[in-house]
């Protein structure tokens, strides 16, 4: 069938939505509860489930003759957002991590609310499709409330920095294959009030303005956090500095 969108409020679109932050809430509590050790086999074992998901969705798609290099290639901000998850998932590091949370956790998340489909508007390709989506901003907060990663201070600007550094690229990609990725040729089909500008090419500005401001709003728990614990720390006097000048 042919692609399209999923009407918000439809019975597929709260059975899909419902799953997907179930088994999200679900995943995190069970890692919560594992040791050290077993957090990061968790972690390791949903990177192989992620990388096998997205390999067969590829492989589905190519056995039916739809795989469509306009439409395919992990260059949308949640294709590239997939490959840093699988990465993330099976190697931990901090930099991934932050790549992650900042580009992983608000457009997944849209995404899930306002759905538009690539490929027909089937039932399997709904789950696949909250699968697909629903792991990324899995991994990045599994990463933070699990393995106890933070964004470092200035984590939030640099990833704002590298979306300017991608978009000439991925711009040129769509030129040259009359693509959309990113959204950089013309806005997403869908209902969505952020989307207050929807001419091209100035409906970028409006992206980069959601992208500054998302990451501004998914800084401010560690914010919030970092205050509370210098709040919390002990002033630092005459007598614990002896101290610690003997300990050393």
């Amino acid at each position: 069938g042919p692609a399209g969108v999923l009407r918000i409020g439809t019975h597929t679109w709260q059975l899909a939505l419902g799953a997907t932050l179930g088994v999200l809430v679900g995943v995190l509590a069970l890692g919560a509860l594992l040791g050290r050790g077993a957090r990061i086999k968790l972690g390791n074992a949903l990177g192989v489930l992620f990388a096998a998901e997205w390999t067969a969705l590829l492989a589905v798609l190519a056995a039916e003759g739809a795989l469509d290099v306009k439409q395919h290639l992990p260059l949308h901000l949640c294709g590239i957002s997939s490959l840093v998850c699988i990465w993330h998932s099976l190697a931990p590091r901090q930099i991934l991590f932050e790549t992650l949370y900042f580009t992983g956790v608000s457009a997944p998340l849209i995404a899930l609310l306002t759905p538009q489909f690539n490929y027909d508007c089937s039932l399997v390709y709904v789950l696949e499709y909250y699968f697909s989506h629903g792991w990324i901003p899995l991994t990045a907060l599994y990463s933070v409330v699990v393995l106890g990663f933070r964004p470092r201070r200035h984590a939030w600007l640099l990833n704002f920095a590298y979306m300017h550094v991608s978009i000439p690229t991925i711009g040129a990609v769509n030129y040259a294959l009359g693509s959309n990725y990113m959204f950089l040729s013309a806005p997403p089909a869908v209902d969505n009030p952020l989307l207050f500008v929807k001419t091209p090419p100035y409906h970028i500005a409006n992206f980069m303005l959601l992208v500054l401001g998302s990451n501004a709003v998914q800084m401010v728990p560690f914010w919030l956090l970092n205050a509370y614990e210098e709040n919390s720390a002990p002033p630092i006097t005459a007598t614990t500095d002896k101290s610690k000048r003997k300990a050393t």
